[in-house]
């Protein structure tokens, strides 16, 4: 038996980056084969921004579909929208 988490998953973002901001949080190949990273706080911060884009065409609650193959933008709004209050 695990406790279950007491936080959100944008709350669990942001205590994330707080206390391990600058350690790779999402890792993947570009198309050019290249390795990219973003940190805790790159992530945080690019999911912020996305998430008040978000808030300018949606309301909390509101659903948002994502059409995309497994990609770090993918989960880029996924987190945008656990911050934003949309549902995935």
């Amino acid at each position: 038996a695990f406790p279950l988490l007491d936080q959100t998953i944008g709350e669990c973002l942001r205590d994330k980056a707080e206390r391990f901001g600058s350690r790779p949080a999402l890792i993947w190949r570009d198309r050019d084969g290249a390795l990219r990273q973003f940190t805790y706080a790159q992530l945080l911060d690019i999911a912020e921004r996305v998430a008040s884009w978000l808030l300018e065409r949606a309301q909390k609650g509101d659903r948002i579909a994502i059409w995309s193959r497994n990609s770090a933008e993918w989960v880029v709004v996924e987190h945008a929208c656990a911050l934003s209050g949309t549902v995935v």
